[in-house]
């Protein structure tokens, strides 16, 4: 389980990289110059790709930090039901880095991912800080 779990993680994050640079590029979101521009990329995202999924929301929280809590996920769901929820690590969160990577931007994510959240009893929230400033071409510099 738990190679399954790296690779699932590795996977999704990549695909979510890809998704992000194909909707701002597709749908002329970007340049993303700010976090303010990176919650559009990100309503257009959980619109297109999580709508009936998850019920989440996303918001800013500082001038450098986003706050994303999930209030209903369809993978927890899924997986108390198979009854792996306890060993499964949560693969949506790892799209959501990826979709910010794909924007340009460079962020740590706390807490750590790893297991779902919500199998052990808290709340499924994350906040993703900035590392640096956002430039112009829409990368992290």
């Amino acid at each position: 389980i738990e190679t399954a779990n790296e690779v699932n993680k590795r996977a999704i994050h990549e695909a979510g990289k890809a998704e992000a640079r194909r909707a701002i590029s597709t749908w002329g979101l970007g340049p993303v110059k700010s976090l303010d521009d990176y919650m559009v990329v990100h309503a257009v995202l959980t619109n297109l790709l999580t709508r009936g999924l998850l019920e989440s929301r996303l918001l800013r929280t500082g001038e450098n930090t986003l706050r994303y809590a999930v209030t209903r996920c369809f993978a927890h769901e899924q997986t108390v039901r198979a009854g792996v929820a306890a060993v499964y690590d949560c693969g949506i969160f790892p799209r959501v880095t990826g979709w910010l990577a794909g924007a340009g931007l460079d962020c740590t994510v706390s807490p750590e991912l790893g297991r779902c959240l919500k199998a052990q009893g808290l709340e499924c929230a994350y906040t993703f800080t900035t590392r640096a400033e956002i430039g112009g071409d829409g990368d992290a510099i």
